[in-house]
């Protein structure tokens, strides 16, 4: 009687702490927008395995309480951005079957940028050509062309009425710089001022410092790609000299990121601009 009592403690216990460990993994997953005219949810977060076990009936029962009308019938897509284990993206594709009824899997490495676009209003040896080659080349990782081609194809896939709705999983390894920065430049893509593209700059870095990263900075690769999302943004509907005033004013906010990345006020100085 008493082992049997023993056992059944032992077992609570795991199962407790088994379920706290997937309750704080998925502590930070956020839904970024729904769209109520295709039903299309589009959620980000860290990566749904816990070691080498699927963690996919957690990671619903959390997307579950972020959306009070979650749909019973949908198809769950998820969007890896880390693509470097093929041995882990293997066991994911594999185990998606054991949560979701229809799902598909989709492979979108992310490694940011290592360059940022230069404004010419500050450098008399610059030709603004220069960014606009840059953009131009083939959207391939590391290329500034390519994290605002992943935005381009996540805003057709959520505007795109389905047979069923879809829900959209983006995820990093820990839901932090890749997610953020894939999702932040969706949104920055809908954005039509200055205001509009200033707020969700602070939302990214006060997601990822607060919440999201556990007290630091998202990395200067994701920063990068962001900044080159102003400039794209600034330049895509007025391609000529009248859109400076308004590409200095998106760089300007976007420049605030590095001024202030190192412990200052980012808040007010975001907010006051």
């Amino acid at each position: 009687m008493r082992v049997k009592f023993i056992l059944t403690l032992v077992l609570s216990l795991l199962f407790f702490s088994v379920a706290t460990a997937a309750s704080n993994h998925f502590a930070n997953v956020e839904l970024i927008e729904k769209n109520h005219q295709t039903g299309n949810l589009l959620f980000r977060g860290p990566i749904p395995m816990i070691g080498k076990s699927f963690a996919g009936e957690a990671l619903l029962a959390k997307m579950k309480t972020l959306d009070a009308d979650f749909p019973e019938n949908y198809v769950f897509v998820d969007i890896d951005l880390i693509g470097d284990d093929q041995n882990e993206v293997a066991m994911e594709k594999s185990s998606l079957a054991t949560t979701f009824k229809q799902s598909t899997f989709l492979s979108w490495p992310v490694f940011g940028v290592r360059t940022v676009p230069t404004n010419p209003i500050f450098s008399k040896f610059y030709k603004r050509q220069d960014n606009i080659s840059l953009l131009a080349e083939p959207p391939q990782p590391g290329n500034p062309s390519y994290d605002i081609h992943l935005a381009q194809l996540l805003t057709t896939m959520m505007q795109t009425r389905y047979n069923t709705p879809h829900v959209f999983y983006i995820h990093c390894a820990g839901g932090c710089d890749r997610a953020g920065q894939l999702s932040t430049m969706y949104m920055m893509l809908k954005q039509q001022t200055t205001a509009q593209l200033r707020n969700e700059i602070f939302q990214y870095l006060s997601h990822n410092d607060i919440q999201g990263c556990r007290g630091r900075m998202p990395n200067n690769s994701s920063l990068d790609a962001i900044l080159w999302g102003c400039y794209y943004i600034a330049n895509r509907d007025q391609p000529s000299a009248s859109a400076w005033q308004q590409y200095n004013n998106y760089y300007a906010h976007c420049s605030c990121i590095y001024n202030f990345i190192r412990g200052h006020d980012l808040e007010s100085k975001l907010k006051n601009e």
